[in-house]
């Protein structure tokens, strides 16, 4: 089973969307924060999919590596925007 832990908190980026967002796990709960669209907690629907709490996009599905490790996940907006790719980003967040 996977459970979002420390090997899931960090920093986002899509190059395609030119959006940032940062992952952090809270209370057992996963939640994504973005400049633009605030904060939102995700509710876990499977192993690996979530979907927020509030209306902001449809879901978010983690791709952990062979170590457990999210340095990619992808986010579905409705049926017209599917598999945005965010892939975890090394530099720094003004």
């Amino acid at each position: 089973d996977f459970t979002p832990s420390i090997k899931t908190v960090g920093t986002f980026y899509s190059e395609e969307l030119d959006l940032t967002i940062r992952l952090n796990v809270e209370e057992n709960a996963l939640w994504l924060t973005t400049t633009r669209h605030g904060r939102h907690q995700l509710l876990q629907k499977s192993k690996t999919v979530f979907v927020p709490k509030a209306d902001f996009f449809s879901k978010l599905e983690l791709i952990p590596d062979e170590n457990g490790e999210v340095n990619l996940f992808t986010i579905d907006c409705g049926s017209r925007a599917r598999g945005l790719r965010f892939v975890r980003w090394a530099g720094v967040v003004e």
